[in-house]
């Protein structure tokens, strides 16, 4: 898929529990195998919801969940 060249990428990890650090490299291979990590592309005038909607297109475990914080 193309995006336009304007487009911000950013890779977003779906974790299980809230953590104070980045997962380490095992940690983070389970994840990306378990299909919790995922590029999200959007560009720089994109609203939240806009956000949130690619979010729940691309984890369907947050279909339904309020995602406003």
């Amino acid at each position: 898929m193309t995006y336009n060249n304007r487009a911000f990428s950013r890779t977003v990890v779906l974790l299980d529990v809230r953590r104070n650090s980045v997962p380490r490299s095992v940690e983070y291979n389970r994840l990306q195998n378990s299909g919790r990590v995922k590029d999200i592309h959007f560009t720089k005038n994109t609203d939240s919801s806009q956000i949130g909607d690619i979010l729940q297109v691309s984890f369907l475990s947050l279909v339904g969940q309020d995602l406003t914080r």
